[in-house]
């Protein structure tokens, strides 16, 4: 299932799970954020928290307190 279908459904998001679509589901990101996401994973390792996010370039409080609310913390 999707992160589409688990936002409808809601259900919380996996961080170390999503994919560039999934991430691009999300209210304020776009393709080159999503990007920046998963390329941040695949270099660093999986997140520990949402709090982790904050690492990756363009995602300030602004669009943190846009998605948090997506997420369980692992």
């Amino acid at each position: 299932m999707g992160a589409e279908e688990k936002l409808l459904l809601g259900i919380p998001l996996d961080l170390n799970r999503m994919s560039q679509s999934d991430w691009e589901c999300l209210p304020g990101l776009g393709p080159g954020t999503a990007k920046k996401l998963v390329e941040y994973r695949q270099i660093n390792g999986d997140f520990a928290s949402v709090a982790d996010l904050k690492r990756v370039p363009g995602m300030g409080a602004a669009r943190m307190k846009l998605i948090r609310s997506y997420f369980a913390d692992p």
